[in-house]
């Protein structure tokens, strides 16, 4: 299913989507009862807001514009997977209740940070980096379990926050703040 939004506003999806583009001011807010597939979600100025009750999220191509956020939410057992995820001025949040978090391409623009929060009751709760970007700004690692980078991994951000149950293993490329 495609959905191409032209005017501004908040599109409220409540199923199986492969395909959403918004206009300038739109808002995205997606309820999933099932495993979710975003691909090609781009607002130019809103919120890309997507929440799971299972089954957890896997995010392709998703941009929020102008000074909208991403934030993700799986709500019981799921894993998360970012891949080419990115703002121009906003956060990145992903919180999964209970799974891993793997994290691709993750790309926070100007003022934007990046949170990922993996829990885990019956899964690991891990956190697998490839690459993390929030220049000038923060990224926080949650995880019950590890947290660790793959072999070209890095994390680039003014201050890192990482606590695990486990081993964390991560590349940080330190940026000094920028005059504001």
């Amino acid at each position: 299913t495609d959905l191409n939004a032209t005017a501004g506003g908040l599109i409220n999806v409540d199923t199986d989507i492969d395909t959403v583009t918004a206009a300038a001011g739109t808002s995205i807010d997606l309820t999933e009862d099932d495993a979710v597939e975003l691909v090609l979600l781009a607002t130019t100025n809103g919120d890309v807001d997507v929440d799971t009750l299972t089954g957890g999220i896997v995010a392709t191509d998703v941009t929020a514009g102008g000074t909208g956020n991403v934030e993700l939410n799986d709500a019981a057992v799921g894993s998360i997977v970012l891949t080419d995820v990115s703002t121009n001025n906003g956060n990145i949040t992903a919180v999964t209740t209970d799974g891993d978090i793997t994290a691709t391409l993750v790309v926070a623009g100007t003022d934007g940070d990046v949170s990922l929060t993996a829990v885990g009751t019956t899964a690991n709760g891990d956190i697998l980096v490839a690459t993390i970007t929030a220049e000038d700004d923060n990224v926080i690692l949650a995880a019950d379990g590890a947290i660790n980078d793959s072999d070209a991994g890095k994390i680039t951000a003014t201050d890192l926050n990482a606590t695990a149950g486990g081993l964390i293993n991560v590349c940080l490329l330190y940026t000094s703040p920028s005059p504001r």
